[in-house]
């Protein structure tokens, strides 16, 4: 079915009806449609076309009103007539029937010598009523105006394949119209020859129009050909038989099948073949008979739907029901055979089941006609899917249900419920903008789930904007929640219905789950010796949870078994960097709780923090660590002091001091005299360049008290004990330590 309430009265009526699927086998006969009156020569079945469970037969030489006046009859799928369309002027020998062809609620019959001989169509509702007339903007005699016609959308293709140009007959034309009648424009040849008969056969779908002209020469004599054209009137490509030979009849019916095109050649090598090409005119694929032979009319007839073909052999009578990579499905063969009823003219999809024509079956009368409905092989479904997204929080985002395998026959309505996570995700809308519903009516609705899950009901449909493409059906736009831990929410497509039913569809869930930016944790320096800080910076822009100011968290420092807790406060507001600093001291043990960080060389100081969010939506461990290092043990020497007066000579030796081994570096040691209190500052200098060693000076002077100040000179008498002191500043372990050498005066 096509349609809901915006598709009129017949498709609300459609709506209560639902195709039932038979068991059958693919090529079982399931219906046989036969004229309510059939007589000698009516030939029931010369036109077929099907939707929505409705059957459509032509039956140009029917004689109801006047003789040959001709015909349509539309059956349900089980064989009941539900009504007769006559022609709107029965005239002898009008023809009316001689093709049809239905879109939706409104069906297209061509009469191609009705108005006085030179043709018209007819376009109708479904329940009788004459919405147009279409008649030639080139009136002549016998143009056969109405000999094929299309239908879809707003647009109506009507080809006379008899038309004249200039003086020229039997060249062709096909003429395009606006449903209202407008006249849009006139297709032709670019250099028209008499007989090409173009127009003989025609299709129109997606703003293209393709012509069959089986009489063209411009391969050989009646090799034919076929001619693409834009809805504006521009010739798009011209296609040829790629073994073009006298009356292969290249043309003698074209179908468009979801952007390709596909021309049957009846004669093509005596036994017929058809084509399948590119827009661009590559030759994708030629099918034939699996058994050529000679007369077999293969290609007399074409149909295309999704990704099937159906080939008509009228000279065989058989249909073949191919894949577009030409593998052979299915053979529906007369159920009635007989030579000569054009078995397979016309053949039509009907919903996974094929329409087969015989208009020259002689079962109730000879060439009466009949119609045959075969069970076929069912298309794939419409695989609807939703995707496997990611957002990060507050973040709109777009979530596309997207169809493939979309069948030529069209969707113009869908039901889509879909259940989400609500504390996660909250609806705005649904978008159409660029989707293949574009310009179609949305409705939708939100009712509670179980928990947090609340479902989301749309329902979609169009008056005449068919789907026939795969692509997006339409976005849903959500927004993301504030949140700042893993979370996903799953997108469950609880119920999809297209159209009524038919096509049939599978759903593949999808789910949006919630993304943070990752974050980065530093230590600053990477190297410290015990009593430097470390600073930490932590970049991190999930943890700016609040815009109006600055926020903080807490970090974790360790070392080996003591922890510590740092918290590091955001640099400026919003700008998601966060900074802290930690105190260091040597010890060669350790306590937790603090606020310091105890520390000798070897140790490592590692500080953490948990990403809640990272950018694959999980929560992560950062850490960095700073390296605790120390120096060399130093050592100190000091000459004896015999008596009041000597010099002393200071040596230092620590590979610490040596911080330039290109140039000679300086120390300083402290002598003191403690019976008199007096201490004197020595300076030493290194002993050349990168040695480590330092040497220098301690005068001495006799005295009891002390003497001048900073003169480097100590007052001794007999027994003081002088005290030379070095302070190591990094010893091996990281730590302090006074190395102290006496001499005793």
């Amino acid at each position: 079915m096509k349609g809901l309430s915006a598709r009129s009265f017949f498709f609300l009526a459609v709506l209560l009806f639902n195709v039932e699927k038979s068991a059958a086998d693919p090529g079982d006969l399931l219906q046989t449609f036969l004229q309510p009156n059939p007589a000698v020569d009516d030939r029931f079945g010369w036109s077929v076309a099907w939707v929505d469970g409705h059957v459509f037969v032509g039956t140009p030489f029917d004689d109801t009103w006047e003789t040959n006046a001709g015909a349509v009859y539309m059956f349900d799928v089980d064989g009941t007539l539900l009504q007769n369309f006559p022609s709107p002027n029965p005239a002898v020998s009008g023809l009316f029937g001689n093709s049809v062809a239905v879109m939706g609620d409104r069906f297209l019959v061509g009469a191609n010598y009705d108005n006085g001989g030179t043709g018209a169509a007819y376009l109708f509702n479904v329940d009788g009523t004459l919405l147009q007339t279409f008649l030639s903007p080139n009136p002549g005699g016998a143009n056969q105006f109405g000999n094929s016609v299309a239908l879809t959308g707003n647009q109506v293709l009507v080809g006379a394949h008899q038309d004249l140009f200039g003086g020229t007959i039997r060249t062709g034309a096909a003429y395009l119209f606006d449903t209202d009648g407008t006249f849009l424009q006139k297709l032709q040849k670019p250099v028209p020859a008499v007989g090409d008969l173009f127009g003989l056969s025609v299709d129109l779908a997606d703003g293209l129009a393709l012509v069959g002209a089986y009489g063209d020469d411009t391969g050989a004599p009646n090799a034919g050909a076929a001619y693409l054209f834009g809805t504006d009137g521009t010739l798009l490509q011209t296609f040829l038989s790629p073994t073009p030979v006298a009356d292969n009849h290249f043309g003698r019916s074209v179908a468009l099948v979801d952007g390709l095109i596909l021309v049957g050649a009846q004669g093509d090598n005596i036994g017929g073949a058809a084509y399948l090409f590119d827009t661009d005119g590559n030759l994708l694929h030629t099918f034939q008979k699996p058994t050529p032979a000679a007369y077999d009319a293969f290609g007399y007839s074409v149909a295309g739907e999704g990704d099937r073909v159906l080939i008509g052999a009228i000279g065989i009578g058989a249909v073949y029901l191919f894949g577009l990579d030409g593998t052979l499905l299915q053979t529906f063969l007369n159920p009635t055979p007989a030579g000569s009823e054009y078995f397979g003219s016309p053949v039509v999809f009907a919903d996974g089941q094929v329409l087969v024509a015989a208009p020259r079956e002689d079962s109730e009368a000879t060439d009466a006609g009949a119609v045959y409905l075969f069970e076929g092989i069912s298309a794939d479904p419409v695989a609807v899917s939703l995707p496997e997204m990611t957002a990060t929080y507050n973040q709109n985002i777009l979530v596309p249900v997207s169809l493939s395998n979309v069948p030529s026959s069209g969707i113009v309505s869908a039901e889509v419920f879909l259940s989400y996570d609500s504390s996660l995700l909250t609806v705005n809308g649904v978008q159409t903008t660029g989707a293949l519903s574009e310009g179609w009516s949305i409705q939708t609705n939100i009712i509670p789930g179980t928990g947090d899950m609340k479902i989301l009901k749309i329902a979609a449909a169009t008056n005449n904007l068919d789907i026939v493409t795969d692509g997006t059906l339409f976005d849903i736009d959500f927004t993301m929640a504030d949140i700042r831990s893993p979370a996903s929410s799953p997108l469950i497509l609880e119920h999809v219905l297209l159209n009524d039913g038919d096509p049939e569809n599978t759903t593949t869930d999808g789910s949006v789950t919630l993304v943070g930016v990752g974050g980065t944790i530093a230590n600053d320096p990477t190297e410290i010796i015990p009593r430097e800080d470390i600073i930490v910076i932590v970049t991190d822009i999930d943890e700016d949870r609040d815009i109006l100011m600055k926020d903080s968290f807490d970090v974790r420092i360790s070392n080996g078994a003591q922890s510590e807790t740092l918290t590091v406060l955001e640099s400026a507001v919003s700008s998601g960097i966060f900074e802290g600093a930690i105190s260091t001291v040597f010890s060669l043990g350790s306590t937790s709780g603090d606020g310091k960080v105890q520390a000798q060389a070897g140790d490592v100081i590692q500080s953490c923090y948990d990403d809640w969010l990272d950018t694959a939506g999980n929560t992560i461990e950062r850490c960095d660590d700073t390296n605790v290092i120390g120096g060399t043990d130093g050592a100190i020497r000091v000459t004896i002091v015999s008596q009041p007066g000597d010099t002393v000579r200071v040596r230092v030796t620590d590979a610490d001091l040596n911080v330039d081994p290109d140039t000679p570096q300086s120390a300083q040691v402290t002598a003191t005299n403690p019976t008199t209190g007096e201490s004197e500052t020595v300076n030493l200098n290194e002993d050349g360049d990168n040695s480590d060693v330092f040497f220098g000076l301690l005068f001495t002077a006799p005295g009891s008290t002390a003497g001048a100040p900073d003169d480097a000179t100590l007052n001794t008498a007999k027994g003081d004990v002088l005290d030379t002191t070095y302070t190591d500043v990094v010893t091996e372990q990281g730590g302090t330590e006074d190395l102290v050498d006496d001499d005793e005066v």
